[in-house]
């Protein structure tokens, strides 16, 4: 989903699914994002704010 050439995509669909009532099918897909050694900074970033707000859901 993110190379070089589409980081911008990546980072829109990303930050799209922050607007999904239900996230947790796009858990597993940002998680292995964040593995990738190479991944572009901002993509880097909205993967945390993914993560971080799917554990702010579940304790409210």
């Amino acid at each position: 989903m993110s190379s070089n050439q589409d980081w911008q995509l990546s980072l829109m669909c990303i930050n799209y699914t922050l607007y999904f009532k239900d996230r947790k099918p796009f858990q597993i897909a940002v998680e292995e994002l964040l593995k990738r050694p190479n991944l572009n900074g901002h993509v880097k970033s909205a993967c945390h704010d993914f993560i971080n707000s799917q554990k702010l859901k579940n304790t409210i």
